[in-house]
């Protein structure tokens, strides 16, 4: 008998992943630049001064998001639309503990070596709509 389809966020639940800190990074970029709605550009010799530039949309995962608002991301994937508040995601409180926890490589007071889990990540990734599995080799869109 087949086993019966899950939907994409009990998938993405059921699958703990694991990452080092560079796999967990690109995670972080997404959230980072979701939360922050801009990027700091520069010169090539990064010398004149910082100049940041609002975002429109991002992509990861055929999950499209747009920025409404400071406060608000329209998550669009396939047919299916949410409005994603921010503040309500806590996005800023993510973006600062998973920095913390992939500096440290791991939330526990002392890390690890390799690969290692952040539950509270994969709630995000659920809560977005995306996988916090790196990009495959042959895909450039990360």
């Amino acid at each position: 008998m087949p086993k019966s389809k899950t939907s994409n966020k009990e998938s993405l639940l059921e699958k703990k992943a694991k990452g080092n800190k560079g796999e967990w990074s690109e995670f972080y970029a997404l959230v980072k630049l979701l939360s922050d709605g801009s990027v700091s550009v520069s010169d090539k010799d990064s010398i004149s001064e910082m100049e940041y530039k609002s975002l429109h949309s991002l992509s990861k995962d055929n999950t499209l998001f747009q920025f409404l608002d400071e406060n608000e991301i329209i998550c669009i994937q396939g047919y299916s639309t949410e409005i994603i508040n921010k503040d309500t995601l806590n996005l800023k409180n993510g973006v600062q503990k998973l920095f913390a926890c992939i500096k440290n490589k791991g939330c526990d007071e002392k890390g690890v070596r390799g690969s290692f889990e952040l539950p509270f990540a994969e709630e995000i990734a659920t809560t977005l709509k995306v996988s916090t599995k790196k990009a495959q080799s042959t895909e450039k869109g990360d």
